[in-house]
C-alpha cells in the first residue's frame, strides 16, 4: 500500500504511465485473468511509458477506498478494475466508474475481454507520439525532481 502510495501516486516517474490490475485473487474473474495481464505485459515491454501493476486490493481496504474501488460483496463483477496512472492522476478506467461514461464500459466484465481489446482501449499498441493522454505526460519541475531523488536515497 505505501509503495503505491509512493511510486504511482506520488514519486512518479514524470515520462511513465502505470497500468494497475486491482483485483481479488479468490474470485474466479480475477484469478483467470491474471495469466491474461501477465502475457499483456510481457507483449507490451517495448513499451517503455508504461509499467504493469498488479494489487491485491482487499488487502488494503483504505487504498481501495482512496481508488473508487468497491470491495462490497455485491460489487465483485467489478473485479478486476484496470486503471491507468499518469502523474499521480487516474486518466483511464476499466470498468468505468463514472455514470456519464459509455454504458457498456461501465458494464463491461474486464474479465471477459481479450488482450488486444484491453491494449487498444488503454492504447498499449500506440507509438508514444500518437498517444491521446501524452500531454497528461509532463516533466516534473526541477524541485520535484530533487525531492523525489532524496526520498529515493532514503529508502536505500
Amino acid at each position: 500500500e505505501i509503495d503505491f502510495r509512493t511510486t504511482i501516486l506520488k514519486d512518479f516517474e514524470p515520462n511513465v504511465a502505470f497500468l494497475v490490475n486491482f483485483h481479488n485473487i479468490w474470485l474466479p474473474d480475477c484469478y483467470y485473468f491474471e495469466p491474461l495481464y501477465a502475457q499483456l505485459s510481457v507483449d507490451c515491454q517495448e513499451n517503455q511509458l508504461v509499467q504493469f501493476v498488479s494489487i491485491e486490493i482487499n488487502k488494503f481496504p483504505s487504498l481501495a477506498k482512496d481508488v473508487q474501488v468497491n470491495l462490497a460483496p455485491e460489487a465483485s463483477s467489478k473485479l478486476p478494475c484496470i486503471a491507468l496512472f499518469i502523474q499521480g492522476k487516474e486518466i483511464r478506467r476499466m470498468p468505468v466508474l463514472d455514470d456519464n461514461d459509455n454504458d457498456d464500459a461501465k458494464n463491461t466484465k474486464v474479465s471477459a475481454l481479450d488482450k488486444s481489446t484491453l491494449a487498444h482501449f488503454f492504447e498499449l499498441n500506440v507509438k508514444p507520439e500518437h498517444l491521446t493522454y501524452r500531454d497528461k505526460i509532463k516533466p516534473k519541475s526541477k524541485k520535484k525532481q530533487k525531492e523525489s531523488k532524496s526520498r529515493a536515497k532514503k529508502r536505500k
